[in-house]
């Protein structure tokens, strides 16, 4: 008997080979393990706590959010793994989709906002064989991330010294996957069996729940997972205590760390502020929430941690989550987002559509460096804030870069144009006078679609003078190619985009500057 309602026909799909699609991480992102000099206690206690587990035998279970593996934490991992000190890892969906890309292509994570907006976002060729790999282990009644460690290991793919699953399925250590229906990109694939994903992925939750038979002294963590780690974990803590319960065996006494991080590229020094007990346990103890440091200061953990426990219910000393918390993950997810603008940037240069950005910033080196030499004019145009960057950065330019610039900021003359002739000519009209096929003119809009900024692009153009846009917002906007080099972010809000051209721009008069 099939559904009465219409279901999507997945046959119509285009999928791609995944070397078209431009990837924002590749395998250069796996950091070497290095000691740090200063260390939290926080991560003392952790330490220790784990090589007790590991001298009784009892479980060491770590449970995974994707960003520890986009932050390149897989050799950090390997370390402890190959120490004993995991006994079980538990992830999501998304890990297995960029553990099997980075071990597979090399690379691995899209910009959402181009690819959303073609309707391309997810659907790779081989992205794909994660779909056939997970069938086979239905078939075979393996777990999801044991088929996927065998079939990265039999298979040699070519990355496979980073895979955390390859890794693991060597060590003989279980990776359980924990996949939600339609989280992942491989679920969009005319492939997809969504009775494979849920019995293999069920596999694995039936082993994960075995290995906490073995929590009594030991310890489970859990890095970068608001969702995932902790709902499978009381489940499968419900279910061992169930059958202990009957059997009349003891439960009660192990470590508990909860951790959601935010992955930092570089970070300072950081002195941790004092924990304040504020988090519900699992066992009715005080808990605590720390900023903690982790090997190199790559880590910062960001919400809290659940310390020991002993029963359920609520501490009668519990206090609500502090304020800055909250405000500290407001910030923490504003820059995660403007990385993500940056790293999705994407260039333009002359009849190609997409090129290598370094390649394009050298380009507008040299000849912003031939312009300075021959003592002809760089014009900077934009409308409100963008206007305010032209102006700022024709500052910076004539000061640190000894290039002549020249921005239209007359009111007077703006006005004049506006109201006489149309507002969407107020920069050609002075452009038409001034400019010379020998001058650039940089034209800088949130949205790429200003008519008057176009109206300017164009006229430079036909010219034959250098035209450079900076744009943001839509991917096919109209600005974007208008010029000679063409910089686009995937930003879709104009603070976003602002702050975004911000960076572009002073990383060109960085580049330019004596």
């Amino acid at each position: 008997m099939s559904s009465k309602y219409k279901l999507f026909d997945r046959s119509k799909l285009k999928v791609l080979p995944l070397a078209r699609r431009k990837s924002l991480l590749d395998t250069s992102i796996a950091h070497a393990p290095s000691l740090s000099n200063e260390v939290h206690p926080s991560l003392e206690k952790i330490a220790q706590d784990l090589k007790t587990a590991k001298e009784t035998g009892a479980a060491r279970v770590l449970m995974l959010g994707a960003h520890v593996l986009r932050s390149g934490m897989q050799k950090y991992l390997f370390s402890l793994m190959d120490e004993g000190l995991i006994s079980c890892i538990a992830v999501n969906g998304a890990c297995a989709v960029h553990d099997f890309e980075l071990a597979l292509h090399g690379a691995t994570t899209e910009c959402v906002a181009t690819y959303i907006s073609n309707g391309q976002f997810g659907l790779w060729q081989e992205t794909g064989l994660l779909n056939d790999i997970v069938r086979e282990a239905a078939e075979e009644g393996l777990g999801f991330g044991e088929a996927l460690g065998r079939f990265i290991v039999n298979e040699k793919l070519p990355c496979r010294d980073i895979s955390l699953f390859a890794k693991a399925y060597e060590l003989k250590i279980p990776v359980t996957a924990h996949v939600g229906i339609g989280y992942d990109i491989v679920h969009e694939h005319p492939n997809c069996e969504g009775s494979a994903v849920g019995e293999a992925s069920y596999t694995d939750f039936l082993i994960f729940a075995a290995a906490l038979q073995s929590l009594e002294g030991g310890v489970v963590m859990n890095f970068g997972s608001a969702v995932m780690a902790p709902e499978i974990y009381l489940k499968a803590l419900a279910m061992v205590r169930n059958v202990a319960t009957q059997e009349n065996k003891k439960f009660a006494i192990f470590q508990l760390w909860f951790v959601i991080c935010m992955i930092c590229r570089r970070m300072s020094a950081l002195k941790p502020p004092e924990a304040t007990p504020n988090i519900i346990s699992d066992l009715g103890k005080p808990c605590w929430s720390e900023p903690s440091l982790k090997a190199g200061g790559v880590i910062m953990s960001v919400d809290f941690m659940l310390r020991q426990s002993r029963s359920s219910g609520l501490h009668p000393d519990e206090q609500p989550l502090h304020s800055s918390r909250q405000g500290r993950e407001m910030w923490c997810n504003h820059t995660d987002s403007l990385r993500n603008c940056l790293e999705g940037l994407e260039a333009g240069l002359d009849s190609l559509e997409n090129c290598a950005c370094d390649h394009a910033f050298e380009h507008w080196k040299d000849i912003t460096v031939r312009l300075r030499e021959s003592g002809r004019i760089v014009y900077l145009i934009g409308n409100g804030a963008s206007a305010s960057m032209a102006s700022h950065f024709s500052a910076d330019l004539t000061k640190n870069a000894h290039v002549h610039t020249q921005v239209f900021t007359d009111l007077a003359l703006i006005t004049a144009v506006a109201n006489d002739i149309s507002y969407d000519q107020v920069f050609v009209e002075p452009l038409r006078r001034r400019l010379t096929p020998q001058d650039m003119l940089v034209a800088i809009s949130s949205s790429g679609n200003s008519a008057n900024v176009i109206n300017a692009c164009r006229f430079a153009s036909d010219i034959g003078a250098s035209v450079v846009t900076i744009t943001a917002m839509e991917p096919d906007n109209k600005m974007r190619q208008l010029g000679n080099l063409n910089f686009w972010i995937p930003a879709d809000t104009y603070g976003m985009a602002e702050t975004g051209h911000a960076c572009i721009l002073h990383y060109w008069m960085d580049s330019v500057s004596v």
